[in-house]
């Protein structure tokens, strides 16, 4: 799976926000044993984050230059993950947006990767997610 084919971007100007969401499919990143093939899923998850921070980086960099786009003060995330189409009982939402919080430095990749969680940590809950979804189908 490409990254740019899960992802869906959705402008409000409405609501003042960008929304991002993932539909990730995780049959496609199995191993030939059945479990998570967990290097490719960390790569992925790594590199998503990367770009919500990148994206939300240029949310606020464009608002301060650009009078048009100064409305969309917030960057909302969701990421769904699918297991051979039905929905895994696990997904990702938060949101960044220009609070500043004392302590912090306020940037939108320290934000997004504390929002996020470790990829490592990620991976291991979706595995978990997979096995139980298997044992169910299984009882």
């Amino acid at each position: 799976m490409e990254l740019f084919s899960c992802t869906h971007v959705a402008v409000d100007r409405a609501h003042g926000r960008i929304c991002l969401t993932y539909e990730i499919e995780l049959k496609e990143y199995l191993a030939s044993d059945g479990t998570i093939d967990r290097q490719r899923l960390i790569e992925l998850l790594d590199c998503i984050q990367h770009r919500i921070g990148k994206l939300d980086q240029e949310r606020r960099y464009t608002r301060y230059y650009c009078e048009l786009l100064s409305i969309f003060k917030k960057t909302e995330v969701r990421l769904n993950f699918w297991s051979d189409g039905s929905p895994v009982a696990f997904d990702i939402a938060f949101e960044v947006d220009d609070l500043v919080i004392p302590g912090t430095n306020g940037d939108a990749k320290e934000t997004v990767s504390r929002k996020f969680g470790t990829t490592e940590s990620l991976a291991n809950k979706l595995d978990e997610c997979l096995s139980s979804m298997e044992k169910s189908h299984v009882d």
